[in-house]
């Protein structure tokens, strides 16, 4: 049986204003995600926003860089990619503007590129995967969610990174699958 609000709303109209905040304060401490974005949408200032993008891209780097140092490279950064994905997704609940989730994926491309562009193509196709799986995502949000005026800034940086994986691991139907370029 499904239990909706509607059932317990005649409970929750016979509380007193200190039960329900108690009610709240229990609910929300069991669920950190929406307590966050309660606090940066409601309580927080501006730079406290700031300061967890800076926050998340910090997490970002952490993921890429731990797990190089053993194992089979390839497969912990995809690891990384995922671990740096979920910090994405955290912050995306909290702050809803595209452009900003768009400029995390962005940041974590750019240290793939980067530091390990020389990686792709080889059998651990999951790291292949992985940075396909985060550029389609990039382009989804640049071409349907995202202003014109933002769209310029990330389109050639996202077409740059199309050429290069598909050039050099184009073995994957996820890489194959992603558009030549993006265009608006």
């Amino acid at each position: 049986m499904k239990i909706k609000i509607a059932d317990i709303s005649p409970y929750l109209e016979s509380l007193s204003e200190k039960e329900k905040d108690k009610l709240i304060a229990r609910l929300l401490t069991k669920n950190q995600a929406e307590l966050e974005a309660i606090y940066f949408q409601k309580v927080a200032s501006k730079n406290d926003l700031e300061d967890l993008f800076a926050d998340v891209k910090a997490e970002i780097e952490d993921a890429m860089n731990v797990y190089i140092n053993y194992g089979v490279i390839q497969k912990n950064l995809a690891k990384g990619i995922q671990k740096a994905t979920q910090s994405i997704n955290r912050y995306k609940a909290i702050d809803r503007r595209p452009e900003k989730e768009v400029e995390l994926i962005m940041y974590m491309l750019e240290i793939i590129f980067t530091d390990f562009g020389n990686e792709f193509g080889t059998c651990w196709t999951v790291f292949d995967f992985r940075v396909a799986q985060a550029i389609s995502k990039a382009v989804t949000i640049v071409t349907r969610k995202i202003h014109a005026d933002y769209r310029m800034d990330f389109e050639g940086k996202i077409n740059g990174h199309i050429r290069r994986l598909k050039a050099e691991a184009s073995h994957n139907d996820v890489i194959y699958n992603l558009p030549d370029k993006i265009t608006y």
